[in-house]
């Protein structure tokens, strides 16, 4: 698939010292791993019932990542190239990381809902959302 950027991947994540921020939620790097060991044609919806897609820096912490609902369910292999794209993405002055820790909301809301799991569930991939509590950085 993406054989030298799955090897720098691999190589992060194994990394005792780069841990994730977040207690509950997946991290960018943690959630593309994930969707690797799926099947590339499956399409991907939440727990809510809602399909996920475009990915940009979360309202609460502008250095977490966080996905948007859209209309029209997207494919494994789609998610997984969005979210590949968004590793190093400099928006504003934060910086996308593999620790990166997601959510899911519109760009301008905080939606306390974290990417928790991404389960294979009725013949598609089910990405598990749970809602915490955060505080939330004053800029």
């Amino acid at each position: 698939m993406y054989t030298r950027q799955k090897k720098d991947l691999m190589k992060i994540l194994r990394d005792p010292t780069y841990k994730p921020r977040a207690k509950h939620n997946m991290t960018l790097g943690s959630f593309i791993k994930a969707l690797w060991t799926k099947r590339g044609g499956l399409y991907v919806t939440t727990s809510h019932d809602l399909p996920i897609g475009r990915p940009h820096s979360y309202c609460g912490y502008p250095s977490d990542v966080a996905f948007e609902h859209i209309s029209t369910p997207i494919t494994v292999i789609e998610l997984s190239e969005l979210a590949q794209d968004y590793i190093d993405r400099v928006v504003n002055t934060y910086v996308a990381k593999v620790n990166s820790p997601l959510w899911v909301s519109y760009s301008d809301e905080i939606s306390r809902l974290a990417i928790v799991d991404v389960v294979a569930k009725d013949g598609g991939i089910v990405i598990m959302l749970e809602e915490v509590a955060q505080e939330v950085e004053i800029l």
